[in-house]
């Protein structure tokens, strides 16, 4: 078992919870993106998308305890996005 940190999109609710990696087939495994190429895919900077998770705005985990690496479920960005683009409208 890992720990993961778990930020929601809502800034007040941060959950830790114990995450058990399970075997799964390669279309079942979540892709877990770096915040480098999550800056990319949004076309802005990292520092960009450190602050929005720092604010709550976007959803991430933690992988690890303090210090380790920040990942974006490709998932949940993309129901971020589509959230985002409705909002605008």
């Amino acid at each position: 078992m890992r720990l993961a940190r778990i930020v929601d999109a809502n800034p007040e609710v941060v959950l830790i919870r114990c995450i058990k990696f399970t075997y799964m087939s390669t279309a079942e495994k979540p892709r877990l993106l770096p915040l480098r190429d999550v800056a990319e895919r949004l076309s802005v900077s990292r520092a960009s998308v450190y602050r929005m998770v720092r604010d709550g705005r976007l959803p991430c985990l933690q992988l690890g305890g303090r210090g380790a690496p920040l990942r974006v479920d490709e998932a949940k960005l993309e129901e971020w996005l589509t959230r985002a683009e409705a909002d605008d409208r």
